[in-house]
């Protein structure tokens, strides 16, 4: 056994658990990115239905209203109103988008298991063939002792 270097008979099942758990963590990533994407419009929508709000309130102050501030205050009434429209797409999106990351978590969890239980098997045995050649190594070296 001197010579013999360690083997994993499974190599091959270990580098496809590790191919697909690298690729199940990829998908996960994107999945959480596109969440964080969609979270990120939706702040930058809120911001730009706040600052809407402040402007339409600003011109609602005084009492007599001329046609140009009208027009302004319709113009802003139908932003905010586009912004709202986006605001509740935005929101199904989320809510697909996380969906996504959740499945997407599952299958990443799953694989990741999947891949443990390979490495651990693969640690025990290399721990087991270890052993073994020090056992072997120490054999040998008390036969060449014997033997003078």
């Amino acid at each position: 056994m001197a010579g013999k270097k360690f083997s994993f008979t499974l190599q091959k099942l270990l580098k496809l658990r590790e191919f697909e758990e690298e690729r199940a963590r990829i998908e996960l990533g994107r999945a959480v990115s596109e969440v964080e994407r969609i979270n990120a419009e939706l702040r930058e929508n809120a911001g730009k239905r706040h600052e809407s709000g402040v402007m339409r309130d600003g011109s609602g102050a005084s009492a007599a209203f001329s046609p140009v501030d009208m027009d302004r205050l319709f113009s802003i009434e139908k932003y905010i109103s586009r912004l709202d429209r986006e605001r509740d797409k935005l929101l199904e999106d989320l809510t697909a988008a996380e969906l996504v990351a959740g499945q997407k978590r599952e299958v990443y969890v799953e694989a990741a298991k999947k891949l443990k239980i390979i490495q651990n098997l693969k640690e025990k045995k290399q721990e087991i063939w270890h052993k073994e050649y020090i056992d072997s190594q120490a054999e040998e070296t008390d036969d060449i002792i014997n033997s003078r």
